[in-house]
């Protein structure tokens, strides 16, 4: 064997082993890329369930402001008929 084919055959071993160092390292990134997706996801999906949420509270809040203004009003009423009584009997 002649120089010229060692080097050649260590040189094809360094390219072998680099390619192999080059896929290992692109199917870590991959698998990170892949975990990073999975975790993206899972925070829209949260977001979208508290805007959901914030959404509902929201309305809930809005309804609640209505029932108070109409007790408030039936307050009002209920107070001016007591005042209309209390003016009946004397």
């Amino acid at each position: 064997m002649s120089t010229s084919e060692i080097i050649a055959i260590v040189a094809s071993g360094v390219v072998s082993f680099m390619v192999f160092l080059l896929k290992s390292a692109i199917n870590s990134v991959n698998e990170q890329l892949k975990n990073l997706s999975r975790t993206v996801d899972s925070l829209n999906i949260q977001f979208s369930a508290s805007v959901v949420r914030g959404e509902t509270n929201t309305a809930e809040i809005d309804r609640l402001r209505l029932r108070i203004d109409l007790m408030s009003s039936d307050i009002q009423v209920v107070k001016t008929v007591q005042e209309t009584c209390k003016s009946c009997r004397n």
